[in-house]
This record gives C-alpha cells, structure tokens and sequence, in this order.
C-alpha cells in the first residue's frame, strides 16, 4: 500500500505536467525489480537515508543506535565531517536518487 504522502506527491507531479520525471521513476523502480532477478544492481536507488550522526544515549525499543555506536567506535568508523557529507549528497545525486531522508541521532 502507497502511503498518502507519495500519492499526495505523485498528483503534484502530475498536475505539474512532470510527466517525463514520473517515467523516469517508473523505470528506476523497473529496474530495481529485475536486480533481485539478475542479482545485482541495474540502477542507484530512488530514495536515500542519510545517518548525521551517531551518538545517542537514548534506548528507544524500536532503535538500537546506541549499541552499534559502540560497535562502530570500536571497528574505528567515525562521523563524517562536513566535507565528505556534501560528497555522499553529490554520490547521492550521480546515481539518480530522487529523495533524500535526514536522521539525526540526538545528543541528550
């Protein structure tokens, strides 16, 4: 089931006469199927996530970003600095990513 924010979102589109972007994500999302056939990537993806940090010392039941943090502190994995974040937006951009999601990890 399409949540109604993405149909809110598509009738604008379409209402915008942005026909051609619509087929253009019509395809992606073509294309990310026959991956799983395939096995392996025919395109980037359509949405992205983006993690800004990593600390939390909050222990939400649904979130187990405080103990992976650890773990990624201990493998020597560290935040991105501003500079290398703006390359993962332009990475993100190359490979046709027409949504990016923000998640920070609140400091308490």
């Amino acid at each position: 089931m399409i949540r109604k924010v993405y149909l809110d979102f598509i009738k604008n589109r379409i209402a915008q006469r942005q026909v051609g972007w619509l087929l253009k994500r019509a395809g992606q999302y073509g294309l990310i199927q026959a991956s799983y056939f395939f096995r392996r990537p025919l395109c980037g993806p359509i949405l992205g996530t983006l993690v800004t940090n990593y600390s939390c010392n909050f222990h939400c039941a649904m979130c187990d970003m405080p103990l992976q943090s650890d773990k990624l502190k201990q493998q020597g994995l560290r935040e991105l600095n501003t500079a290398e974040m703006r390359q993962v937006l332009r990475d993100f951009a190359r490979l046709g990513v027409s949504g990016i999601g923000f998640t920070e990890i609140g400091r308490a």
